[in-house]
């Protein structure tokens, strides 16, 4: 049995993965979005007393933004002249990078996430770009913080700076709405361990 895996590749190998990060859970409602998520919960040592398959509410709120928002409008705000209904928009989405090999996501992971947004915006001139980071810059050269660093958070922190310069991407900030992003745009990337591919799948739209 291993149990260092944040998941279980198949369903069929649930009973063979374990992670600590889910056991000892002791809440009295659990709320899953499907019933794979529950079935591995409930493998873990957890003294959860009900769990409720609710789905992914974060894809209804996707959905309902997509009969109320004016996407328009909202992208002429954001993009300003550089916008044209022919523009394809590419929302990207970060996770939480930490300067350490054993980290799953680590720094040169954002470093490489961030330079392949700038190539394919160097390559492609029909798509604009915007930009959730799940941190502020302070994550990355803050001395105060735990996980900053100061050679390679500067580096990935001059990535985002670049990329805040262009005219062809809007960079939403980590306070950014998450919702109204995935509601406008026609493609969703995420680096692993973001949930935001499962929630604008959830919510029918490309990821």
């Amino acid at each position: 049995m291993l149990f260092r895996s944040l998941y279980a590749p198949s369903v069929d190998q649930f009973s063979n993965y374990r992670d600590q990060t889910w056991a000892f859970l002791n809440s009295d409602h659990y709320l899953a979005t499907n019933k794979y998520a529950a079935l591995y919960n409930q493998l873990h040592h957890q003294q959860v007393r009900n769990y409720h398959i609710i789905g992914c509410i974060y894809s209804e709120m996707i959905v309902q933004a997509n009969l109320e928002l004016n996407k328009t409008k909202i992208l002429k705000d954001y993009f300003g002249k550089h916008y044209n209904d022919k523009h394809k928009i590419i929302a990207c989405f970060d996770t939480s990078f930490i300067d350490s090999q054993d980290a799953p996501t680590t720094f040169d992971d954002g470093l490489n996430f961030y330079q392949d947004i700038i190539k394919i915006l160097g390559e492609r001139d029909d798509i604009l770009v915007i930009i959730k980071p799940s941190k502020s810059p302070s994550f990355f050269i803050d001395l105060k913080t735990q996980w900053s660093s100061p050679l390679k958070g500067q580096q990935v922190v001059k990535l985002q700076n670049q990329l805040m310069k262009n005219s062809r991407v809007y960079w939403a900030g980590d306070t950014g709405d998450l919702i109204t992003i995935i509601s406008i745009s026609d493609l969703v990337v995420t680096h692993c361990l973001s949930s935001c591919t499962a929630e604008a799948l959830g919510a029918r739209k490309k990821a």
